[in-house]
């Protein structure tokens, strides 16, 4: 059981890492005018190629980069990315996952048939997510 749960908490703690740069502004040096320049990025990865056993496959954004593939002995895992970002397929070892966006929201997830149904509400103008429905069951976070 340990073995199996270190296996888990390894992956997603590479997976952590790799998602922590999709968050680091990704600057360009040069600038116009004080004004960044309109290109898809620097054409430097800021993000490492190999983290802890796993090799990753990026692409390289203005602002952030973007995970395409992870892979190491055990697992195989693509993403792709509609064009706001959002991220749209998951396979891991050829099991894919597809999500669903409504208004910039994901409302849903589809893996083999399993679908989560994610539950929003809004408040003072602000919109928060309430919960989850999974197997005609629903769950709310407290």
């Amino acid at each position: 059981m340990k073995n199996y749960l270190f296996k888990i908490c390894s992956m997603c703690m590479v997976l952590l890492v790799a998602f922590s740069h999709l968050f680091i502004e990704n600057v360009c040096a040069e600038e116009l005018g004080g004004e960044k320049k309109e290109t898809k990025g620097c054409g430097e990865v800021w993000s490492e190629d190999y983290v802890d056993g796993w090799t990753l496959k990026w692409d390289t954004g203005y602002f952030f980069d973007t995970l395409l593939e992870a892979k190491n002995d055990e697992y195989d895992i693509k993403y792709s990315y509609d064009s706001e970002c959002n991220r749209v397929s998951k396979s891991v070892n050829g099991v894919l996952t597809q999500y669903c966006y409504e208004d910039g929201r994901l409302v849903s997830e589809n893996k083999d048939g399993d679908v989560v149904k994610y539950i929003y509400s809004s408040k003072n103008g602000t919109v928060m997510l309430d919960g989850f429905e999974y197997s005609g069951k629903k769950y709310e976070y407290v």
